[in-house]
């Protein structure tokens, strides 16, 4: 099994131009 967590910022959300690869808002978790 694998886990790769995508857009994390730690605790504070960051929309915006800079983080539209893999987000901004909120995280995201991958498991294969």
């Amino acid at each position: 099994m694998r886990v790769t967590f995508w857009g994390t910022r730690g605790s504070i959300a960051t929309p915006g131009p800079s983080t539209t690869v893999y987000g901004g808002n909120t995280s995201c978790v991958e498991v294969r």
